[in-house]
């Protein structure tokens, strides 16, 4: 959804309203690859997951949507040369996509260990007050 308001807010086009750009399907297959990889390894819901899963995900997006741009521009050469041009463009914009998918992830999954620890908590109170 954040995709679909953002491109017709802050990137709006001459022709108004879009549901798609060039090129978005690369952003998509990229979202789902990251949902079924990350289904798999937060199964348990533990630290070192969740940075493993923060940290990959950056880098898949990185991985796909870079060869996206490559693969849909005529700006880089279609070889192995152009393709690691194409990568090394896209390192500067890495940075940020880590340092988001680390912040939103310790507060997302914070927020569940916090929430999920509480109602255990509840959960005990009431079965001691029950008695």
């Amino acid at each position: 959804m954040s995709d679909l308001v953002l491109n017709n807010t802050l990137y709006k086009s001459a022709q108004g309203f879009q549901w798609f750009y060039d090129g978005f399907y690369w952003q998509y297959l990229a979202y789902a690859i990251i949902v079924f990889w990350g289904a798999s390894i937060l199964k348990n819901v533990k630290v070192q997951n969740v940075i493993v899963g923060a940290l990959g995900s950056s880098l898949i997006f990185f991985l796909v949507s870079n060869f996206g741009v490559f693969a849909m521009s005529s700006t880089y050469t279609k070889d192995v040369a152009g393709l690691m041009t194409c990568m090394a463009a896209g390192i500067p914009f890495i940075k940020t996509t880590i340092l988001g998918d680390m912040i939103f992830s310790v507060l997302f999954f914070g927020a569940y260990a916090l929430w999920t620890s509480k109602l255990s908590i509840t959960a005990k109170a009431s079965q001691i007050f029950a008695k």
